[in-house]
């Protein structure tokens, strides 16, 4: 058993019990997969030894998309993938925090939440970087990826990785004025 599985042995039913009703079913559905993946629950797939003999029966994964265990290979070469796209040059790291006020909605809604939250977070760095006073482009690359997975079982960040060149101009005027004396 994972460690992400003895997690939801042990602290989902009282979880449910307190947010369930308020829950959707993906998340439901998640939990509940991670929980059975590799017990049998999903089947079994027979090996043969095609040295020895001998057979061994190992209990399948439950696929889930949100399971560390089944999805850690694809998530892997979804970052290679993702890497290969960066440009060369350095890069800063920015994270969109969903403000408090909104956590309870948008756990009821999260296509329209997160939907929303992306396009925020796209709208803002547009406007910063379109603004000649900091950047002046409107060209600017990031990619942005949620969260998904917290200490706290929460989906509260979004993650940008921003290409550095175009925004150093910005960081350097914010270094300048925190160095000059105020007054």
């Amino acid at each position: 058993m994972s460690a992400i599985q003895k997690i939801f042995e042990k602290y989902t039913p009282e979880y449910l019990a307190l947010y369930g009703d308020r829950m959707p079913k993906v998340p439901k559905k998640g939990i509940q997969a991670i929980r059975e993946c590799r017990t049998g629950t999903f089947g079994t797939a027979l090996y043969v030894c095609e040295g020895c003999g001998s057979t061994h029966t190992l209990p399948c994964s439950c696929g889930n998309r949100h399971c560390p265990t089944c999805q850690l290979e694809k998530a892997t070469q979804w970052l290679q993938v993702q890497v290969g796209k960066l440009l060369p040059c350095n890069y800063l790291f920015l994270t969109f925090t969903l403000p408090e006020g909104l956590r309870r909605v948008i756990r009821s809604h999260q296509r329209v939440g997160y939907a929303a939250l992306f396009s925020c977070t796209n709208d803002a760095l547009r406007k910063l970087a379109n603004d000649k006073r900091f950047v002046g482009t409107s060209r600017i690359g990031f990619l942005a990826a949620l969260h998904t997975w917290g200490g706290q079982f929460t989906c509260w960040h979004l993650f940008l990785r921003v290409s550095g060149c175009c925004f150093l101009r910005l960081f350097w005027r914010i270094l300048d004025g925190l160095t000059r004396p105020s007054g």
